[in-house]
């Protein structure tokens, strides 16, 4: 129980980094590589909670799965799954989160990317 209640207080500090992640996840396909590199500075400077803020993007991406059915949300998921092997075999963090958000867009804007 107590273990429960200092995640809810640090999820509560935190929720402005949330928030973050989640206006990346609504414009990911509408906005520039160059610009979500730039809002997702929260994520190089996270690397000792990275796992936390990792894995509440794919419940971002879980969620809008379920109302969108969209198949890119399942490949995003995958990315960000790939993306915490990685980090946990000790790849280079930067170059780990600079992957993970360059694919994801990728996936997001394929169609734009190859008009």
């Amino acid at each position: 129980m107590i273990g429960s209640i200092g995640k809810l207080i640090k999820l509560q500090n935190n929720i402005e980094i949330y928030k973050s992640l989640d206006n990346i996840v609504d414009d990911i396909d509408t906005k520039d590589i160059a610009d979500i590199w730039q809002e997702s500075e929260i994520l190089y400077k996270s690397k000792d909670s990275i796992n936390n803020l990792l894995d509440y993007l794919n419940i971002v991406f879980f969620n809008k799965l379920l109302n969108s059915k969209n198949k890119e949300f399942i490949i995003a998921i995958k990315i960000v799954e790939n993306t915490k092997k990685r980090l946990a075999s000790n790849a280079n963090y930067d170059m780990c989160i600079d992957n993970l958000l360059l694919k994801i867009w990728e996936d997001f804007n394929e169609n734009n990317c190859r008009s």
